[in-house]
């Protein structure tokens, strides 16, 4: 489709039709001007975030980085008490966390 056809179907100049074709490139464009564009090329415009993994995946990562926050500092006091546990044991205690804070989702993100 020409830039003067998209420009009539969109109801603008062809300056600034081209305008639109230089944000897009900038990655400045509207979604009000996507939205007109894709009305005129009668299309649905989608909008979407789109995750790099899957969610379990996410909040399992997220669990475990908490669980560590919460059970590590234990480790260092207890270390200085001559309580210190083995590494397999912290480990476990670690693993024990993520999966309660998994059962609770909400606090992954406080």
């Amino acid at each position: 489709m020409s830039g003067s056809y998209l420009a009539e179907q969109i109801g603008v100049t062809q300056s600034a039709q081209a305008q639109f074709e230089r944000n897009e490139q900038e990655r400045s464009i509207s979604l009000q001007t996507l939205e007109k564009i894709a009305a005129a090329l009668d299309a649905d415009l989608v909008y979407a975030i789109v995750p790099k993994k899957p969610l379990h995946k996410t909040l399992e990562e997220r669990a475990l980085e908490k669980a560590r926050e919460r059970v590590d500092p234990l480790a260092h006091s207890m270390g200085l008490e001559s309580q210190a546990t083995s590494p397999d044991h912290l480990e476990s205690d670690v693993v024990q966390v993520q999966q309660e804070l998994l059962k609770r989702p909400r606090e992954l993100w406080r």
